[in-house]
């Protein structure tokens, strides 16, 4: 016949714990991502480049000095340029791209169709011998001999 007992070493009453017991050691803290802080902490307080070592005396002395070298310059005045396109000349360009497109394609034969031709404004006719075509006055049709 076996009797279950509570065990005397489960017993968590204040009298049953040893004063002599080292104490529960602190949590540590959870790692942090990539060695510490945030990706960008990171990337600030690391070193990804090396530092190049002193020249040698021989390679000080066959270098130039930088006060020779002609560089040219990456910053300093703003070079000239031309002025910006208005809408106007940006939307001829638009057309004479687009029909130069619908063209091609029409040369090739393709049935499917990406660019559209661009109807052109029409020229106000002018009147008389100017207009291409049209027969040129002279005095005998006026009545003049």
């Amino acid at each position: 016949m076996f009797l279950l007992t509570p065990a005397l070493a489960q017993d968590n009453s204040p009298e049953s714990i040893p004063d002599n017991r080292p104490p529960h050691p602190a949590p540590k803290p959870p790692p942090q991502p990539y060695g510490g802080g945030t990706p960008l902490d990171v990337i600030m307080h690391s070193k990804f480049w090396v530092d190049p070592p002193q020249m040698a005396p021989f390679v000080r002395e066959a270098r130039p000095s930088t006060d020779t070298l002609n560089y040219t310059p990456t910053s300093g005045t703003e070079p000239k340029r031309p002025p910006l396109r208005t809408t106007t000349e940006l939307q001829q360009m638009e057309d004479q791209l687009e029909n130069a497109g619908a063209h091609n394609e029409a040369a090739a034969g393709f049935k499917t169709r990406h660019f559209q031709a661009q109807k052109r404004p029409k020229k106000p006719k002018l009147q008389g011998s100017y207009v291409r075509g049209a027969p040129k006055l002279s005095t005998r049709s006026l009545g003049k001999s």
